[in-house]
């Protein structure tokens, strides 16, 4: 058990994982703050923390329709891509 506990703490995975997914709130919200914010308002009544859900309030098959709704609504609020 200790060899699987100290492999997964020298994994780069391991670290890399929550930096990234920080990373990519911060591009969210700077370059797209109406979408960052509709996001953050919906899954707000989730939340057991700052950032974190709470799976009492969100079983696992309801966050999957909760993702794909706020996705949904998230793309309306961006800009349209012009074509070049």
């Amino acid at each position: 058990m200790q060899t699987v506990a100290t492999r997964k703490d020298h994994a780069p995975e391991t670290h890399a994982r929550p930096e990234a997914i920080e990373q990519a709130g911060r591009l969210l919200a700077v370059q797209h703050p109406r979408a960052y914010a509709h996001i953050r308002n919906a899954l707000h009544p989730y939340e057991a923390g700052p950032g974190q859900l709470d799976p009492a309030l969100l079983p696992a098959n309801a966050r999957g329709v909760l993702k794909s709704r706020l996705i949904k609504e998230a793309q309306a609020l961006l800009p349209e891509k012009r074509s070049v």
